[in-house]
């Protein structure tokens, strides 16, 4: 799902969301149902900009990783509080990035940091879909997370 928006500002057109999450359906098949599910938006360029409800980390190579928000979506709070105890750069992150990262999390205030188990990948062809699921472990670096959010907010 594409959208444009002003920088910093989370569009309150819920319908954009509502299709987002509508998409999802897709990938019923490939998804283990006791999970959470939580879909990404993308912005025109195809550049992941947040989740549906959270905010996006990825873990590669000893680095945290969130997606720019220069251009559009929305630092959350807990973002915003993760970002004062840890080093998270904030850069343009394709799909692609997601799928090779080490560890994925999503975070808001409401849930805190929540290890992303499970991501679906599609292989774009036709309105059908098609792809693939692949399954990732909650490592060191989600549940150091985890420990500061519970030990300083929890």
């Amino acid at each position: 799902m594409a959208y444009q928006s002003t920088p910093g500002c989370k569009l309150l057109h819920r319908g954009v969301y509502r299709r987002a999450e509508a998409e999802l359906e897709r990938y019923s098949e490939l998804l283990r149902p006791e999970l959470f599910h939580e879909g990404l938006i993308l912005d025109e360029n195809g550049l992941v900009v947040e989740g549906l409800r959270s905010n996006l980390l990825v873990w590669n190579c000893g680095h945290w990783r969130t997606p720019s928000l220069r251009e559009c979506g929305v630092r959350g709070v807990m973002l915003n509080w993760l970002a004062s105890q840890v080093e998270i750069s904030e850069d343009a992150l394709s799909i692609r990035d997601i799928e090779q990262a080490e560890e994925v999390v999503v975070c808001n205030a409401v849930r805190g940091v929540v290890p992303v188990v499970q991501l679906a990948l599609d292989d774009f062809q036709g309105e059908s879909g098609g792809g693939s699921a692949r399954e990732l472990s909650c490592g060191a670096a989600t549940n150091h997370l985890q420990a500061l959010v519970a030990e300083a907010l929890w």
